[in-house]
Order: structure tokens, then sequence, then C-alpha cells
């Protein structure tokens, strides 16, 4: 992804195919990995707790549905993609920013999750479960050449 053009309202990157399909092939698999991995307490000494951890879980659930209906309409946005000769121009509205890296964030941590939370990158990672490593690393690279851009810095 390269910026092309950045005013107040959007910026607007150039990609190649295979960029324009990994990206929304990223964005396709939200959400990813146990969606139980928050507790409401690493204690089970409160009698409460089930009835708070269902509630919390209906919640996230609730959060959930609605964020992959979102990640469909903008990927389903006719704006959002536009075929150039040399690949695609994709829009991403400066209001939909924290929305779009709020779900790559999720992702890039649910396939972490799903890795174990390795504490570093290691070749047995790649063996254990390839689909979650490279999805982990190229949604960490997405969301690093995001915020470059957003924050009008280029590598």
């Amino acid at each position: 992804m390269r910026l092309i053009e950045r005013d107040e309202n959007q910026l607007t990157f150039g990609v190649t195919n295979r960029q324009k399909l990994l990206f929304e092939r990223i964005l396709l698999e939200y959400p990813v990995g146990n969606q139980s991995q928050h507790a409401i307490s690493k204690s089970r000494e409160s009698v409460e707790l089930p009835d708070q951890q269902e509630l919390l879980d209906e919640a996230l659930a609730e959060n959930r549905a609605e964020m992959k209906r979102r990640v469909r309409n903008f990927l389903r946005d006719p704006l959002r993609f536009k075929e150039q000769e040399s690949g695609w121009h994709v829009s991403i509205l400066t209001r939909q920013f924290d929305w779009l890296l709020q779900v790559l964030n999720e992702i890039r941590v649910g396939s972490w999750y799903q890795l174990n939370c390795p504490e570093s990158e290691d070749i047995e990672l790649v063996k254990a479960d390839p689909e979650a490593f490279i999805r982990m690393t190229i949604t960490g690279q997405l969301q690093q050449e995001l915020l470059m851009a957003f924050n009008g810095r280029s590598e």
C-alpha cells in the first residue's frame, strides 16, 4: 500500500491486485480466534461472576456481530475500490480510520491467541499454524502502513 492522496476527509492508497485481495481477505476473517478470551476476573471466588461473565460474553457477541456487519458494508461500498491500470485505488474516510484500526487489531490479537500468545516470533509458530502467523504478520504491517499514512509519514 502506498499513500496517493490525503485530504481532511479521506486517504487514498494505491494497491496491487494481490494487495487488494489480501486486504479484503484479512478483513473478512473478522472475528478471529477464541472469542471467550475476555474474562471478567481471573479469580473464580465470587458466586456472581458466572452471571457477569455471561453478560460480558453476550455484549461482546453483539459487538462482534455489529463489527462484522460494518466490515462487510465497508468492503461493499462502491466508492471503496477503483480499478486502475496498475492495480487499485482504495479510499478510506478519515472518520472510519479508528474503527478500521480497531478491526485490524482485533484480527491481529485473535491470530496471536490462536498461536497461544507467543512472546516472540519463532519458526515453530509458522509450523504450528501458518495461516494464523501470516494473518498476524500481514495485519501488523497493514496497521503500520495505515498509521504512518494517517500521521503523514512514509517509509
